[in-house]
Parts: C-alpha cells; structure tokens; sequence
C-alpha cells in the first residue's frame, strides 16, 4: 500500500480581482489535507494555503492541478 508523503499543487485562484498562482511541493499534514479537501470537492468553509502565509477561500479557485507523491509502505 502507498502512502501519500506530499503534493506537487499549482493552483490558479482570484484576489482583488486579479488571478495569481501559485506552485509548491506540499509536505505539511495538514496542508496536504485541505489540498485534498479541495480535490474531493469538499469546499464548504474551505481556505487553502497559498504561500506567505496567505490563504484563499477554495470558492476563489480557478483552476488547480494535484500530483500526489507517494512512498511504499513497508519500503
């Protein structure tokens, strides 16, 4: 079985009327989990991390793209 170790995330989303992206390699728990949040469509009160400290509400999203990265248990 594999184990979900990070997230190759590029995330086009609006602030101030303007659309930003944002791409990072997430390692981060939690932060893993709200990207998956966002995948499953789950975006009820949902705010994803866009680096800087800066989050977006997932309502604010154009367009993302998740790879997951995984790591064989076991290995």
């Amino acid at each position: 079985m594999e184990r979900i170790t990070a997230l190759n995330v590029d995330v086009f989303y609006r602030v101030d009327g303007e659309t930003r992206r944002f791409t990072k390699t997430i390692v981060a728990p939690y932060i893993v989990h709200c990207y998956l949040k966002l995948e499953s469509g789950d975006t009820v009160g949902l705010f994803v991390p866009v680096g800087n400290g800066q989050q977006v509400n997932a309502l604010n999203i154009e367009w993302f793209e998740i790879e997951r990265v995984t790591e064989a248990q076991g290995a």
